[in-house]
């Protein structure tokens, strides 16, 4: 008795079969275990329709749901990477954040580099009466040209305009104000640890689907809320509560 055939035919319906629950689970990382299983199940459904006799229903049964599982798995990555409408401003965010960063880092290593207090990290620069709001912050990064009046753009965000202005003799005008910041300021000095927060995106402004975090050792991150993000980073003076005394706009 020639087992091949039935063989062929029954794996040719268990592959694409087996293949269901990584379909439904659509997991990115199980894409190419479910494109190799239908793959086989193609196949083997090919072959026992070559040499088909008394298979004939079976095969084609599993070539049928081996097409449908196989161009269900092209479209796997589509469907399971596809951002949300509001993932692009997220990112973007996360990006402006980095900017910040990268210039209130420079401003603050140049400070320790010359011994000028007056360029520090904000926890530093208001203690030592530098600054006492946002827009002495901003004023303070364009008037050192560790940003131009046209970059404050990267303190914007869905539902904070874009900064527009320019430097007067070295101040602002018209002045930043708080409704041209997406982010608070968190009042991080020299001392505190890596993965102090420096920067924060305001509340309610993704609608509760998204928050970005930058920490004052660089990195920058969106998590789906706070709950999510906590324990990934700690507030100034290595605490764990948000409060009017550590940050710059609470």
């Amino acid at each position: 008795m020639n087992l091949s055939k039935p063989i062929c035919g029954i794996i040719s319906v268990a592959l694409p079969l087996l293949s269901i629950p990584f379909l439904l689970t659509q997991q990115s990382s199980q894409i190419g275990i479910f494109v190799l299983m239908v793959i086989l199940g193609f196949v083997f459904g090919l072959i026992g329709t070559v040499r088909r006799e008394n298979h004939e229903l079976l095969c084609a049964i599993g070539m049928g749901l081996a097409g449908v599982f196989f161009f269900g798995g092209l479209a796997m990555p589509v469907v399971t990477c596809h951002p949300s409408p509001g993932h692009g401003r997220l990112m973007q965010v996360v990006n402006n954040g980095r900017q910040i960063y990268l210039a209130t880092f420079q401003m603050a290593t140049d400070g320790m580099i010359n011994k000028d207090s007056k360029l520090a990290w904000p926890g530093d620069l208001k203690a030592n009466g530098t600054i006492a709001t946002v827009s002495d912050f901003a004023t303070l990064l364009v008037r050192n040209g560790y940003l131009f009046p046209v970059d404050l753009r990267v303190f914007s965000g869905p539902g904070f305009p874009a900064y527009q202005g320019e430097l007067k003799n070295g101040v602002l005008d018209p002045p930043f104000e708080e409704k041209n910041c997406v982010f608070k300021i968190f009042l991080v000095k020299a001392d505190d640890l890596p993965d102090t927060v420096f920067l924060m995106s305001k509340p309610g402004i993704f609608k509760n689907k998204g928050v970005v975090i930058v920490r004052k050792g660089g990195d920058a991150a969106s998590y789906k809320n706070i709950d999510q993000a906590k324990g990934s980073f700690k507030y100034p003076g290595n605490t764990t509560e948000e409060s009017a005394e550590n940050c710059l706009n609470p």
